[in-house]
């Protein structure tokens, strides 16, 4: 998020990476599945609501007891509209 310019202070993204982390641990349980219609490889994902403005959508799977996230779409993506 710091290289493409979301967050303009290193110190707040590598504090925001924790703060996801921790989210993310805590609610597995509570993850649904992927639309077809949003095209990731992922097939879970969890909203992250940063303020009344702002939600994220992290998209991952679980293998060997191991959370992998490789795709995160914001509420301004054209795949929003099908979450």
């Amino acid at each position: 998020m710091f290289r493409e310019g979301i967050l303009n202070r290193i110190d707040r993204a590598e504090e925001m990476v924790g703060e996801v982390y921790e989210f993310i641990e805590n609610n597995l349980d509570k993850a649904v599945d992927t639309p077809e219609k949003v095209h990731v490889a992922e097939k879970k994902y969890l909203r992250y609501m940063i303020d009344d403005k702002i939600t994220w959508f992290f998209f991952f799977k679980q293998e060997a007891g191991k959370v992998i996230m490789n795709h995160v779409l914001n509420n301004q993506s054209p795949d929003f509209s099908a979450l």
